[in-house]
């Protein structure tokens, strides 16, 4: 809060100052994709056009008034710009570990409330509380439970490693030793990262069929592509009783698995950066895979922090990432921070497999200030 009162209070030089090193310091991890490209020299134009585009950005929001009632709705609006698609600058994700409500109305209740103390004097100051206690979290449903138990494989293979043949059996041996140790525990099924087999799997029949019968002892979701003679899809393969399911991808990283430019500008770059690769394709819509009647919706990495693949509050989401591209960095604290906003304003519970950063159940934020005080005291203690 602070922090936004900082912001409300600057001029448009001051601003822009402040939006480039923002943007900087928030997506600065984006440009180290360059580096699995070969254009590693150009990691620093990357992170100094993110920091110019932020840097405008908030610029334009000084230039359009001074008044802090006014900066604050400009604020407010930014975190609605999604360049291309991308939606992480989201403002809520500041309030994710806090007792305030990740929605849009607490936000915009915190914002106004500095924004009365920034404008207020005297005793009238202290009406600006009244804004923020309404934005404290209330009551929310209690968040749903799984009647089994589901592994989370963790894997930390560079990305410099992932798609080289060298390494390539090493990486099914090490999914094999998984998929033991998660029949040992008893687990329902376990889940591993995207592309966590890197290869086309529908074109490996023999591993296909040793999947299946691994699969006869406990469900198995993992990351593959999938070459169709249509195009290339980013799947998850999913194993269970010997039957096989595969739910492709259905919204592309901007400018990594797709580019969201006209035709003439998308064939050049796909031709300089990609090697003349064409763009992934994509499911019309989200699938969900179901286990012991249980609906698990499924999503692989970026679309896991979308609004479109919560489309009906989905109680159990399967998300598979490869954060390898971009560690190490903050990215996964990030995306963590954008899968536990979405869990908690859906009430989904996220079971998210990575490689390159920690695998881990993701639950929604606890209901009310009160259990939020109470979950911190718990974890207090079990740390001591």
């Amino acid at each position: 809060m602070l922090g936004f009162a900082l912001l409300f209070s600057q001029n448009a030089k001051g601003l822009f100052w402040t939006g480039f090193f923002l943007g900087i310091g928030w997506f600065y991890w984006i440009a180290f994709s360059f580096v699995h490209y070969g254009f590693g020299y150009l990691v620093p134009l990357g992170i100094g056009g993110i920091g110019l585009f932020y840097g405008v950005l908030f610029w334009v929001c000084g230039i359009v008034h001074e008044g802090p009632w006014i900066k604050a709705g400009l604020f407010f609006g930014l975190g609605f710009i999604a360049p291309f698609g991308f939606n992480w600058f989201d403002w809520r994700i500041l309030f994710v570990n806090t007792p305030f409500s990740v929605s849009y109305l607490a936000l915009g209740l915190i914002m106004a409330g500095v924004a009365w103390f920034l404008t207020c004097k005297g005793k009238k100051c202290l009406l600006g509380v009244f804004f923020l206690l309404f934005a404290l979290e209330g009551t929310r449903p209690t968040p749903p439970t799984l009647p089994f138990e589901i592994a989370l494989a963790n894997t930390a293979v560079p990305q410099s490693q992932k798609w080289d043949s060298a390494y390539q059996e090493a990486q099914i041996n090490a999914i094999r030793r998984d998929i033991y140790r998660a029949i040992e525990t008893n687990a329902r099924a376990i889940v591993f990262p995207e592309s966590a087999l890197p290869l086309y799997l529908n074109h490996h029949p023999k591993l296909i069929e040793e999947l299946q019968t691994l699969s006869a002892s406990i469900g198995i979701f993992v990351g593959a592509l999938s070459a169709q003679e249509e195009g290339i899809y980013n799947s998850t393969y999913f194993f269970d009783q010997g039957v096989l399911r595969v739910a492709h991808k259905v919204i592309l990283v901007p400018f990594g698995e797709s580019i969201p430019l006209p035709a003439f500008l998308k064939d050049a770059i796909n031709r300089i950066f990609y090697g003349g690769a064409s763009d992934f394709l994509v499911a019309p819509m989200p699938s969900d895979f179901i286990v012991e009647g249980v609906p698990l919706r499924n999503a692989i990495c970026f679309e896991a922090t979308k609004p479109q693949l919560f489309v009906g509050n989905p109680h159990f989401m399967i998300a598979l990432s490869n954060n390898a591209w971009f560690t190490p960095s903050i990215q996964p604290t990030v995306q963590r921070l954008l899968l536990k906003l979405y869990a908690t304003t859906h009430n989904t519970v996220i079971y998210h497999s990575a490689n390159g950063s920690p695998s881990e159940v993701i639950y929604p934020n606890p209901s009310g200030p009160l259990a939020f005080f109470e979950s911190l005291l718990r974890q207090g203690a079990k740390a001591l």
